[in-house]
């Protein structure tokens, strides 16, 4: 492992790929990435989109009767030569990536998905389905796993009755300098797993390099780190990190309805409407969908979203709705949020409340940019500001550079913490530090108002950023559309 050096490849992603596969493994809880075998780059190339998708959970083509000595290994640095493969699935460099990745505390999960041993021979059709069993019962949708295994195993195949976007959530590609090869994924939906993989062009790495070697005793040299024990949050700031609207102060003229099966949240705005806090049984669901187009249509409104939490029930309503006609949002998951401990700040970087209307609306046009929100949208957010500056309960934050608004987000004051909404940055300003400073500016307005918690939801460009920093994952929210306006005669 000495001779192995681990390090980022100079890769170019796609924004748009690297945003379609977060959001693809937020839905699936892993993405599938098939491998040649005895390709040294290999174990870079997962070190590489570990880091860029900030995965911390690895799941490898490595036989179960491995996993006391891959302990040990990780633990102690116990000599692990004995267990390298012929077939170049379990290589020096691996053991490397496993070290490197322990060592900057990104390998929270480490999954053997073979459930044979080194000494089996049996079908190869019971290996893979094996491997199957084990990735759906290790699958996580709160923390994705990076799944790497041969590119024989990935040869995806039509379903009957299973549409080609289902079957592959995501495709994405990736390219690395000096090959004109590519390693490819795809985030597959849990039931779509190939158990009889069929003769078909699979996703697959192919490196420039094409051999690797031994390089001596392979031992782990990196000081072990003790996992830190995941802090544990009443159950109360589940449902409100999942169901933010429910707990938020109201405005003058925002309304929510509570009932014993639904909370419906309605804003300033005529489009601003959500559905939370589901509790009915499966055969309600129609009668439920009815009840709320009908309030939402009594006040001159023709869409809603719903967000269905991870203690919703029935259990099976996103595909209930969905088999009615809703539609995934455009981030159509999202993970609860919770931080109890101060964020690091962003030296350099001004972040405060705004404390005029100008600041206010340069804030809100932030905001609008950065989520590239419909202009019918902003044009009704824009003509609605003067009142939401006078009335609504809500702070504004923003955070500036050169003396420019970049980076902006609203909150709301509960007894619990704060909740956050709406924290975005515009993207010529990215990476420079601006929403790490907001965050710290809202972590200071809780701790003034002595309610030290931050409380959000993370979709696929927040979530990594907001758990780098110290967020805590405790539930999840699949959001949908109903557009049920523009089906009513």
């Amino acid at each position: 492992m000495a001779g192995y050096r681990v390090h980022d490849l100079r890769a170019r992603f796609e924004a748009a790929a690297v945003a379609a596969v977060r959001t693809s493994a937020a839905q699936t809880g892993f993405l599938l990435v098939g491998e040649l075998h005895k390709r040294p780059e290999t174990p870079r190339a997962i070190y590489t989109l570990m880091r860029e998708l900030d995965f911390c959970a690895l799941a490898l083509e490595w036989e179960a009767d491995l996993r006391p000595l891959v302990d040990a290994f990780l633990a102690d640095g116990n000599d692990a030569t004995e267990v390298l493969s012929e077939d170049g699935r379990i290589t020096p460099g691996h053991f490397a990536l496993l070290a490197q990745l322990q060592s900057e505390r990104r390998l929270d999960r480490l999954v053997l998905l073979d459930e044979t041993s080194r000494d089996w021979d049996g079908d190869w059709t019971e290996r893979d389905a094996g491997m199957a069993r084990s990735l759906l019962r290790e699958r996580d949708l709160i923390a994705p796993m990076l799944v790497v295994v041969g590119e024989f195993h990935t040869r995806v195949v039509p379903q009957e009755g299973r549409r080609a976007a289902r079957r592959a959530a995501c495709r994405c590609r990736f390219r690395f300098p000096g090959s004109s090869d590519a390693i490819r994924g795809h985030g597959l939906a849990a039931s779509d797993w190939p158990l009889q993989p069929r003769p078909r062009r699979a996703l697959c790495f192919r490196p420039a390099e094409r051999s690797w070697r031994h390089h001596g005793p392979l031992t782990n040299t990196a000081r072990p780190r003790r996992r830190e024990r995941k802090a544990s949050f009443h159950p109360v700031l589940r449902e409100i990190a999942e169901y933010p609207n429910s707990f938020g102060p109201l405005g003058p003229r925002d309304e929510r309805i509570e009932t014993d099966q639904y909370t419906l949240c309605m804003g300033l705005g005529k489009t601003w409407n959500t559905v939370q806090r589901q509790r009915f049984r499966g055969e309600e669901v129609d009668d439920v969908l009815e009840e709320v187009r009908s309030l939402l249509r009594a006040r001159g409104r023709g869409r809603t979203q719903w967000e269905v939490g991870s203690s919703a029930e029935p259990p099976d309503l996103v595909d209930l709705l969905l088999a009615r006609g809703l539609a995934r949002d455009k981030d159509p998951y999202t993970v609860a949020l919770v931080l109890t401990a101060p964020p690091p700040p962003a030296p350099g970087i001004v972040a405060r409340r705004v404390e005029t209307f100008e600041e206010y609306a340069a804030a809100s046009e932030v905001q609008w940019e950065a989520f590239e929100m419909p202009e019918d949208e902003v044009a009704e957010a824009r003509a609605l500001l003067p009142e939401r500056w006078r009335e609504a309960p809500i702070i504004m934050h923003a955070a500036w550079l050169d003396r420019e608004i970049v980076s902006a987000g609203t909150c709301a004051p509960t007894p619990h913490g704060l909740l956050l909404y709406g924290g975005a940055t515009v993207s010529r300003a990215r990476g420079r530090g601006a929403y790490r400073a907001l965050l710290r500016a809202r972590w200071d307005e809780a701790m003034a108002r002595g309610t030290p918690a931050l409380i959000t939801q993370g979709g696929s460009m927040s979530r990594p950023i907001l758990e780098r920093v110290g967020f805590e994952p405790v539930g999840h929210a699949h959001v949908l559309l109903d557009e049920f306006g523009k089906r009513d005669p």
